[in-house]
Formats: C-alpha cells, structure tokens, sequence
C-alpha cells in the first residue's frame, strides 16, 4: 500500500516545480562557491595550501548546507500540500481505504526523499569542482559525507514539524512563515546551547564531532513524525 501511496505522489509532482528545486539548490550552492573559488583560487591557495583546499572548500559549503536544507524542506512541504489543496482532493484522498498514517507517512518519505537526492547531487557537485579546480590529494569522501548528510539527519525534526503543519492548515502562510524562519535561526545554531533542536544541523557540520547531533535529529525527528501522524489522524482536513 505505501508503495501505491508513494507512486501516487511521484505522479502528482509532477511538471509542479519540485523537481527542479531539487536539482536548483545543490547547483546554485555549487555556482556560487565556484564562483568564490574561481575568482580568488591563489590567495585562497596561500590560506589553506594546496594540500587543504578539500578542506576549504568543505568549510565554504558546511555554512551554507543547513540552511538550504531547512528551507527546502519549507518549500517543499509547502507544494507538496498545495497540490491537494488546490484541487480539493484531501477528502477524496482520506475516503480511500488507506489510514490517514499511511497518506501522511507517504508524503513525509516522499519530501524527505527528495531532499535526501539534493544531497546526493550535492555531494558529487562538490566533487565535480573540486576536480575542475584541480585540487591535490584524494577526495575526502567521509568529510564530504559528514558535511552533505548530517545535516539533513539533524533536520529531521523540523521537516517532521512542517510536514504536519502544511497538511493540516490550508493556509500555508504560516508553514512558510515558519520554516523561514526557523531556517534563518538556524544561521545562529552555535550561538544556541546544543540542546536546543534548531541548533543541531549547524552543529552537525561545525562541531568536532557532528554525529551526536545528527542521531538526536534522527531520535527526535521520529518522535515528531509519530505526533504528527497521530494529530493528522485526528485533524479534520479541508
């Protein structure tokens, strides 16, 4: 059945943009740090030697990541419901024999699905550039895995957040409002005790060791996606 669910849901994105937000965001943020790089590769070359431009290159990237994460989660929760809410097909769609956790899950996978492929593109864009500008040494793959993913684990439970409150709400306005602005607290993460959610994905990439803060996005992003399950389940929906 999620398997149906999820094949629905491919279908109805598509021509609706989100595709191609999912490719524009891993390359804007490759353009724009080729662009950095391109135009100042010699005295960045004197800061970090040759040996280290893997590493600068990485550190230009790990600011940038959380932030275009968290809000391509908000835009695209956002049009995923849009979607439904424009044709009117939410009450359609809830009288199928299917449970709402089901619908709700279906699309939670299907967002994080697609960020996860950004990711993925943005990871071997990366790689791309650094290869063009003719980096020394060998990739460092589990730093690029670190900066690429970890965020995204430790965002969980802000795209569980507002998976729920854009399948909810109609008005979209304040899911948007929202994640905006969570993602832009997100900028100041460090400035944050750790033990605060919003501060995870840029610690994730920052801290010595970023994988504590990745698993507590992962803990307490299915505990969110739990409670959102259980309030879709009991939320009437236009």
């Amino acid at each position: 059945m999620m398997k149906s669910l999820l094949a629905s849901d491919l279908l109805k994105i598509r021509k609706k943009g989100l595709w191609f937000l999912v490719f524009f965001a891993p390359s804007g943020l490759v353009l724009m740090n080729a662009l950095n790089f391109g135009l100042r590769l010699d005295y960045l070359q004197d800061q970090y030697g040759k040996s280290g431009m893997w590493s600068g290159l990485l550190t230009a990237f790990s600011m940038f990541i959380p932030l275009a994460i968290m809000l391509g989660a908000t835009i695209l929760s956002t049009m995923m419901a849009s979607i439904e809410y424009q044709h009117g097909s939410w009450k359609q769609l809830l009288a199928l024999p299917v449970s709402r956790r089901s619908i709700f899950l279906s699309k939670w996978l299907l967002v994080t699905g697609l960020l996860l492929i950004s990711c993925v593109l943005l990871l071997f864009g990366i790689v791309i550039l650094g290869a063009i500008l003719g980096f020394e040494g060998s990739i460092p793959w589990m730093d690029l895995a670190r900066v690429c993913f970890l965020p995204l684990a430790a965002s969980l439970p802000v795209i569980a957040l507002l998976a729920t409150l854009t399948m909810t709400h109609e008005n979209q306005a304040i899911s948007v409002t929202l994640g905006v602005t969570l993602s832009i607290a997100g900028l100041f993460g460090p400035q944050f005790p750790d033990s605060v959610p919003i501060s995870w994905p840029m610690f994730s990439v920052l801290a010595p060791n970023g994988l504590p803060f990745a698993v507590k996005g992962i803990i307490l992003g299915i505990l969110c996606l739990l409670l959102g399950m259980l309030y879709f389940q009991r939320k009437e929906v236009a």
